[in-house]
């Protein structure tokens, strides 16, 4: 579940099922992305990073922990790393969106337009076909969104425009 507003009192028992069972990379993940909702960005980092480099574990789930990774990058300021950790994501898993949005948001954020329409289109292209949950607004608006502001501010109003629509 996605909601950032969830009660998640179980941050104890994550902790015990990483010193019960260090080798199990998918209880690095949960934990690493339960610090994250309790915006303990710095402590995150480390199992989820972790997580990531446990090749036998589920490729989008480790794609995952590095957008989480990245995200909690971004919450201190880290921009750099978070690209990284963003551009590892796809590489990990090619078939998600969510690392390429998130490329995409942190170039527009940076007024790096061109690399964010980059981004943003390649997002675009890549059907929903993996099994992880995604948000709806990366398969629906969210691209659309970044392409018309990233479009607008180069001067490409016509194309902007086209995105405009398709957002609304």
């Amino acid at each position: 579940n996605k909601d950032e507003g969830k009660q998640r009192p179980y941050l104890a028992g994550l902790a015990l099922q990483v010193i019960e069972a260090p080798a199990a990379p998918r209880w690095w993940h949960y934990l690493g992305r339960e610090l994250f909702y309790r915006g303990c960005h710095r402590s995150a980092i480390e199992p989820l990073e972790r997580h990531a480099a446990a090749v036998e574990a589920w490729q989008p789930e480790r794609s995952e922990s590095l957008c989480l990774a990245g995200r909690c990058r971004e919450a201190l300021a880290e921009l750099e790393e978070a690209a990284h950790s963003y551009r590892r994501a796809h590489e990990i898993d090619p078939s998600r969106r969510e690392p390429l949005l998130r490329l995409a948001t942190l170039a527009c954020g940076r007024g790096e337009f061109e690399a964010a329409v980059q981004w943003a289109r390649a997002a675009l292209a890549l059907p929903r076909t993996c099994p992880y949950p995604e948000l709806a607004s990366n398969y629906t608006w969210r691209p659309h969104a970044l392409l018309y502001w990233s479009l607008f501010w180069l001067g490409r109003r016509e194309e902007a425009r086209e995105h405009w629509r398709a957002y609304l």
